[in-house]
């Protein structure tokens, strides 16, 4: 009987409790995919350090988020964030469906861009504060199914 208790709380804690602790809810929910609040927070991220690092390239002082008079700016950038990854979804899942061989075109368009980038290393971690795997992830892959999904709307038109 005791195991059994045991076992149910673990149940319990690895199902309800670690989930949140880590990031791994769903924010929103794309015709059945889950948008997790650890990717969401991660292109939130990207997207200051890489509005920063603008303001640092161009001399300017970086921008505190936290200050009451960039909470505009700040939830734009949250939204604008939450956006990208619904739309990133919603490409994915319309290429998959309308375009032959979806996946490897967008492989190899992000092995083409990758080749393209000089030790993207440092330069990742300054202008968006991600790894070479999240840049992929988050940015390469969404942006080659972007513009596969252009290319075929315009060669069918």
């Amino acid at each position: 009987m005791r195991k059994w208790i045991l076992s149910i709380i673990f149940i319990f804690a690895a199902v309800l409790v670690l989930p949140p602790l880590f990031g791994f809810y769903p924010v929103a929910i794309v015709n059945g995919h889950f948008i997790s609040y650890r990717a969401w927070k991660k292109v939130e991220r990207a997207s200051l350090q890489f509005v920063n690092a603008g303001e640092l390239a161009k001399g300017l002082k970086i921008t505190n988020f936290q200050a009451s008079e960039n909470a505009v700016t700040l939830l734009d950038i949250r939204r604008g964030a939450l956006l990208f990854l619904i739309e990133g979804e919603i490409l994915r899942q319309e290429g998959e469906r309308t375009v032959e061989d979806f996946s490897e075109i967008i492989q190899k368009r992000v092995t083409q861009a990758l080749r393209k980038l000089k030790n993207p290393g440092k330069a990742l971690s300054f202008v968006y504060g991600m790894s070479r795997e999240d840049f992929e992830k988050l940015v390469l892959f969404p942006e080659a199914r972007r513009d596969v999904l252009e290319e075929a709307a315009l060669s069918q038109a």
